[in-house]
């Protein structure tokens, strides 16, 4: 997509509708390359089986919606194709008709607004972001970088050993914050989990983010992995609906007992971290 020739690129603009012409002095096949992996990525961590405003307003089964677009017909194929990727990006984007064009520099932080961070802040709220985004955003920025995860080198986009870098970059453009790649396992203990307890790390099937979960041979006895079949982005914690997969069900059933014993345990009677097994995944 580098290569892509300056005459072609106003052409990409007008497909992918961008809010500013594709420049060829920018790294061009990068940025749109980003910017539509967070697109599907986010599409399917929000593939709930009813429509949603958890994030964006979307309807029920995004993916099944997007992946079921026709292809438009156009003088090219490729043209076609680049007009049914705006249409996928729109559903999760733009599902409710109100955007206007793609803003493709303003993928996840790299928004550049003024220099001084107050009048940062103050900009992105006042262009339509709200507040816990902005907490988010600083959050992923300086303790959740989490931006090289794939499924497990299986994903649909292959790892990229530049996309840390660029992160980094983005935040300190955007929060002039310094970012601590290593600082989640750290936190959470994540050398340490074979002495905790009364933990149980749920991971949807659908979510990109389960690659992040932590090894099973590396949990105590007290700790559980529960893998959920067809399970979007914590669907678990989420309201009971009839639309519920019934993997979905069980998981809620399962860590409700769960929870249900660690109230009433007792300290007697249990196990030390010597006599704790390593157990397994447990799939619901």
């Amino acid at each position: 997509m580098d290569d892509v020739a300056a005459g072609k690129l106003s052409s990409l603009s007008k497909a992918l509708k961008t809010c500013r012409a594709l420049d060829t002095t920018k790294n061009v096949g990068g940025k749109i390359a980003q910017y539509v992996r967070g697109v599907l990525a986010s599409l399917a961590m929000v593939d709930y089986p009813v429509p949603t405003t958890f994030v964006a307003p979307l309807p029920a089964n995004p993916v099944k919606v997007a992946c079921g677009l026709p292809v438009p017909q156009a003088g090219h194929e490729n043209d076609g194709r680049i007009l049914w990727l705006n249409s996928v990006l729109n559903i999760y984007l733009n599902y409710t008709g109100g955007l206007q064009c793609h803003d493709i520099d303003n993928e996840l932080f790299a928004r550049s607004l003024s220099s001084k961070y107050r009048r940062r802040h103050e900009s992105s709220t006042a262009l339509g972001e709200s507040l816990d985004m902005v907490a988010w955003n600083y959050q992923a920025c300086t303790e959740l970088i989490l931006e090289p995860l794939t499924s497990e080198g299986l994903g649909f986009y292959p790892p990229d050993e530049n996309q840390i870098p660029a992160v980094e970059a983005a935040c300190k453009e955007r929060f002039e914050a310094v970012t601590r790649p290593r600082w989640m396992p750290i936190s959470t203990g994540a050398s340490s989990l074979r002495y905790a307890t009364n933990i149980i790390f749920s991971n949807g099937e659908k979510d990109p983010w389960r690659v992040g979960k932590p090894s099973a041979d590396a949990l105590g006895i007290g700790v559980l992995l529960l893998d959920i079949p067809d399970s979007a982005h914590h669907e678990d914690l989420r309201f009971s609906v009839e639309q519920d997969p019934p993997s979905v069900f069980r998981a809620k059933t399962f860590e409700l007992q769960h929870i249900k014993s660690w109230v009433g345990h007792q300290s007697e009677g249990r196990p030390s971290v010597e006599q704790r097994d390593e157990r397994p995944a447990i799939m619901v």
